[in-house]
């Protein structure tokens, strides 16, 4: 028998069950917490048949260096009893959610899906079942949209969902979780914050909530004036690109108490205005741009952080070439437009004029006819010539606007140009280089459990080493024992054949004088005295 410590007991039940066995409780890492090493459940068969040690099903339980794919109803059903539970690093892709758990950490997995597809969260419980989920860590996993907190989740507290993979988030899919206090979205790649399709007229309601991160991602601006987050004391958006807030300053959060806005683009004008109202509610800042950043990429700095001012208009330099050359023929036709209404104009005035001095030399008896036919005529020349102008004065305007729209279009171009955007280019090197990072951080961790699967192999073996010394040890005692007993055997044989040549030495002597009878009772007393 190999006595090594017991970190892991697999025992073959009947039916090919498998019993898993809490590590040594003089060995735990945390009191109270049974850790079960190596559990591996890759099949549906291997869950069913899986056997779990009775203090495994109570209070806090942790699973380390294992493989569990799909963390099913039927296993999660097993540890219903459980209040914390940490299966961080089991290779884990499909999550479900039992809901009598507190505390659940299920960090550096490939979770993507928190129940399987098709099934309600919690495998057909009832609806009103509440959950009493307290904080749920989902940090390094694969999701790409935030999981569906219904009403159930009402007494969530903390919620991480760190270095996944989130693009766009909806401020509606927390609005049911009441008791929210913790929120950090940190390292996703979040390019835009919405507030979703609330009903509140108000906005989003997220009263509780105290801490926000949105660190890390590709922001380039926010929208937060439909935000009420009245009790938000920490807020924390460095690392993107912003640009600048939907607000005047940060005015919008009564309760602030602590910012982290550094490694972003700031508009000056809005940064100013954000420090000023800093200083007036005396709100800490506390982190700061690196050290060069300002002048590496011709930022200004204020107070330590990184903007730029937006540049003077200046058009010595035909930076749009072609749109200048559509603003001149634009002009152009436009010129020649009221050069040709001016030409009518003043040739339909002419005409009109001789027409009436011609009138009047030719007035004859019938004046007022002809008179008539004048005005109506020129009752006509008046309305056409109405009409060529309204339709001129809408051309002119359909010019200018035109102009304006051009004029914008320049502006917002020259704004584009001046302005330190992020390419394509960069964008998909900055995606390269996050997946590469996260291949590099997983090559890492394995690397790290080879080494403890390695130091764990090479202890077992010592262990089994000095075992069998010691097996080794008692075979040559046992060896040494028998030999013992053979001699002392050999010696009883010995004295046994002494005492027998005694005994009838003795027989034969008092056979001689005693006669039979004699020699019978005094060879009895003889025997009994040796």
């Amino acid at each position: 028998m190999i006595g090594f410590r017991t970190v892991l007991l697999l025992l073959p039940l009947l039916g090919g069950a498998v019993c898993y066995s809490c590590e040594d409780p003089n060995l735990r890492e945390v009191e109270g917490t049974c850790v079960l090493r190596g559990v591996t459940l890759l099949s549906a068969e291997e869950i069913a048949n899986v056997t779990l040690p009775s203090d495994a099903t109570s209070g806090s339980l942790k699973l380390v260096h294992g493989n569990v794919t799909n963390f099913s109803f039927a296993l999660a059903r097993k540890l219903a009893n459980v209040k914390d539970l940490t299966v961080d690093g089991m290779g884990i892709r499909e999550l479900l959610v039992w809901p009598t758990w507190e505390h659940l950490s299920a960090q550096n997995n490939s979770i993507a899906a928190i129940a399987a597809a098709g099934a309600d969260l919690f495998g057909g419980l009832a609806d009103a079942e509440q959950c009493q989920l307290r904080t749920l860590h989902l940090q390094h996993n694969a999701l790409t949209s935030v999981p569906t907190f219904g009403r159930r989740f009402r007494q969530l507290k903390v919620l991480a969902l760190d270095d996944n993979l989130l693009e766009i988030v909806s401020l509606d899919s927390f609005v049911h979780l009441e008791q929210l206090q913790t929120l950090s979205l940190a390292r996703n790649r979040v390019i835009q914050v919405t507030a979703g399709e609330s009903r509140n007229p108000v906005g989003v309601q997220l009263l509780k909530l105290k801490h926000l991160s949105l660190a890390g991602n590709r922001l380039m601006e926010l929208q937060v004036s439909g935000w009420e987050m009245e009790s938000l004391r920490s807020l924390d958006l460095s690392g993107n690109g912003m640009y600048q807030m939907d607000v005047p300053n940060l005015g919008q959060f009564p309760a602030l108490k602590e910012l982290r806005y550094a490694g972003n683009d700031w508009n000056c004008e809005w940064l100013s205005a954000a420090q000023r109202y800093l200083q007036e509610k005396a709100i800490p800042v506390t982190d700061r741009e690196l050290d060069g950043r300002c002048e590496q990429e011709n930022l200004t700095s204020l107070q330590g952080m990184c903007c730029y001012e937006p540049a003077a208009k200046d058009f010595s330099q035909d930076l749009f070439g072609e749109r200048w050359e559509q603003l001149n023929g634009l002009q152009r036709r436009y010129d020649l437009l009221k050069f040709d209404h001016d030409k009518i104009e003043a040739a339909d005035i002419n005409a009109i004029t001789e027409r009436a001095h011609g009138l009047r030399g030719n007035l004859t008896g019938a004046v007022v006819t002809g008179q008539d036919a004048l005005e109506s005529g020129l009752f006509r020349l008046r309305a056409s010539v109405t009409d060529e102008m309204a339709r001129m004065e809408r051309l002119e305007a359909s010019i200018d606007r035109a102009f304006t729209d051009v004029q914008q279009s320049i502006e917002e171009l020259y704004q584009r140009a001046t302005r330190p955007a992020p390419t394509l280019d960069a964008i998909l090197q900055e995606s390269l280089a996050d997946s590469i990072g996260q291949i590099e951080k997983n090559i890492k961790h394995l690397r790290r459990r080879i080494l403890e699967n390695v130091s764990e192999f090479n202890l077992y073996e010592n262990k089994i080493r000095k075992q069998e010394d010691r097996i080794v040890s008692f075979e040559k005692s046992l060896a040494q024992q028998r030999k013992q007993d053979e001699d002392l055997k050999e010696q009883v044989e010995f004295i046994e054949s002494s005492v027998n040549a005694v005994v009838k030495f003795l027989d034969s002597k008092y056979k001689e004088r005693l006669g039979r009878s004699d020699f019978i009772d005094s060879g009895v007393n003889m025997v009994g005295w040796i």
